[in-house]
């Protein structure tokens, strides 16, 4: 048995790894090659970084600038939902305070503005301006597209017209 351990100590690296003597160099130094370019080219990149520092490019942004760039691209989810929050805040402006005061926006997705009002006489009354609201929507806030608006009263509870039937 303990020659066996002997033997395997004894036995050259190329045998044990199943590799040809010749190929054993590359192989080996293979991977110190690629492992000295990868900090070497660590390395530049820092210097080029510690070199530009400073320089206009390199200058950071405005928080402001940042985000306007990062709304303003594209038509995706940020700028539809910063057009539903401007669209909300300015509610007021956009049907009158009178109105807004029993009128808020409910929700929106896929072109559908939902508009909760606080009772079914609100409700009644903005079905009516749901063309004006399209065209004051539309030229205010060209980012959100509306197609359909649906409004909608306060939602009642089932029970809530029942009175006490605890004695039935």
């Amino acid at each position: 048995m303990m020659a066996e351990n002997n033997r395997e100590s004894v036995t050259p690296v190329a045998e044990r790894l199943g590799l040809p003597q010749k190929k054993l160099p590359a192989q080996i130094f293979g991977r110190y090659r690629k492992l000295f370019t990868q900090k070497r080219d660590y390395a530049l990149m820092n210097e080029k970084a510690r070199d530009s520092f400073g320089k206009k490019e390199r200058d950071p942004k405005d928080l402001d600038t940042a985000l306007e760039k990062l709304f303003a691209s594209g038509s995706g989810v940020w700028k539809k939902n910063l057009m539903l929050a401007k669209l909300q805040t300015q509610w007021g402006s956009v049907v009158g305070n009178h109105i807004a005061q029993h009128t808020s926006v409910g929700s929106y997705s896929d072109g559908l503005l939902v508009i909760t009002a606080d009772s079914p006489v609100w409700a009644t009354q903005l079905t009516y301006m749901v063309p004006q609201l399209k065209k004051v929507i539309s030229q205010r806030l060209q980012g959100l597209p509306v197609t359909q608006i649906r409004v909608t009263g306060p939602q009642s509870s089932a029970g809530r017209h029942r009175g006490n039937r605890r004695g039935l």
